[in-house]
């Protein structure tokens, strides 16, 4: 399995639930989920795509923590919290497209954010 469509009868993707999963390649979270707990897709190193929607309001600590082959992600306005270390070991990490007012500096993001 490359890719995951997550059912809209879920509204939380729980803690380290795609832990491991290496062959995962892109992921579409529906607009049902609206929270990603902490180390939900750790170890994720072929994750290069994943669609955040509009509906999540927190991403928690190290929730993409080693996504190696990660190169961009769009934080939608609707995130208010992103927890600790959420993008470290994303070495390939190049561009965070976030709103404005949401606080990244604990994220270990070391690539170029571009606030909207």
């Amino acid at each position: 399995m490359t890719s995951i469509n997550i059912p809209n009868s879920i509204t939380s993707i729980g803690d380290s639930a795609f832990s491991g999963c290496v062959n995962i390649v892109s992921i579409e979270i529906p607009n049902s989920v609206t929270n990603i707990e902490k180390n939900a897709f750790i170890f994720g190193e072929n994750i290069t795509s994943i669609t955040i929607p509009n509906s999540v309001t927190s991403i928690g600590n190290s929730a993409f923590i080693w996504c190696g082959n990660l190169t961009s992600i769009n934080i939608p306005n609707s995130v208010t919290s992103i927890g600790e270390d959420a993008f470290d070991g994303c070495e390939n990490l190049n561009t965070v497209k976030a709103p404005k007012d949401l606080d990244l500096s604990k994220t270990a993001c070391f690539c170029e954010i571009i606030r909207y």
